[in-house]
């Protein structure tokens, strides 16, 4: 399994979201390192088509992946959570979903 944290300078989402995904990999008895991978520029986020920081990729797949008309750029990332709510942290239900599909 291949496990990338895309995400910019200063995210305050960062470590809490980190931590989400250990807790998810733990608890799967999964032993990946996490690659992460800071993203500098719009010019790169476009390339990576980085929609906000911080953005979780398992073997390529966002765990959240973007609507066809996303913007990609430098930015926070706002993820929308089952009650329809939106959080800076992915949901941790998010997370699993997707690593137990590429298990």
């Amino acid at each position: 399994m291949n496990i990338t944290v895309l995400y910019c300078d200063d995210c305050p989402s960062l470590n809490p979201s980190l931590d989400r995904l250990k807790k998810v990999l733990s608890d799967e008895n999964i032993k990946e390192e996490i690659l992460l991978k800071k993203v500098e520029s719009n010019e790169e986020a476009v390339k990576l088509k980085f929609i906000g920081s911080p953005t979780i990729l398992i073997n390529g797949i966002d765990i959240d992946p973007p609507e066809n008309k996303s913007y990609f750029a430098l930015n926070c990332r706002a993820f929308k959570k089952e009650n329809g709510k939106i959080s800076p942290i992915p949901p941790i239900d998010m997370i699993r979903k997707l690593v137990i599909q590429e298990k």
